[in-house]
């Protein structure tokens, strides 16, 4: 919890430092644009990423699979796309690799593992209270 916090504040005043220190070098205008612009097309992206996640996910419903991995990628495309609208440079360069297919597919194998691990870690664990 405490780690979330720490992220929380130190992420914002790592991006407020950038932006500042772009500002000074570019101006106000081209700063503000380099937040603006990102988070629109970086929506629309993510819109039309999520759109096409989700009739996958439909077409394997009714085709019987288990749509595991398309699932996930949907996760990852929604958390890419708040990253996006998120002013910031740290956060945009984040939200577009996650919706680059090829590195959204490393973003998925290591979040699968980590649930995995945490799933396994837990089912041999007893806890009484």
């Amino acid at each position: 919890m405490l780690r979330l916090l720490g992220l929380f504040i130190l992420i914002p005043v790592i991006e407020i430092l950038i932006l500042v220190k772009i500002g000074s070098r570019v101006g106000f205008w081209p700063a503000i644009a380099l937040i603006v612009i990102p988070g629109v097309l970086g929506a629309a992206m993510a819109h039309s990423q999520g759109l096409s996640a989700v009739s996958e996910i439909k077409s394997d419903l009714s085709a019987g699979r288990l749509p595991g991995n398309r699932i996930i990628d949907g996760i990852l495309i929604l958390m890419g796309g708040l990253l996006l609208i998120t002013p910031g440079i740290i956060t945009d360069i984040l939200g577009f690799s996650v919706l680059v297919p090829g590195v959204r597919k490393y973003y998925r194998r290591v979040l699968t593992r980590g649930i995995l691990a945490r799933l396994a870690a837990r089912s041999f664990k007893i806890h009484m209270r």
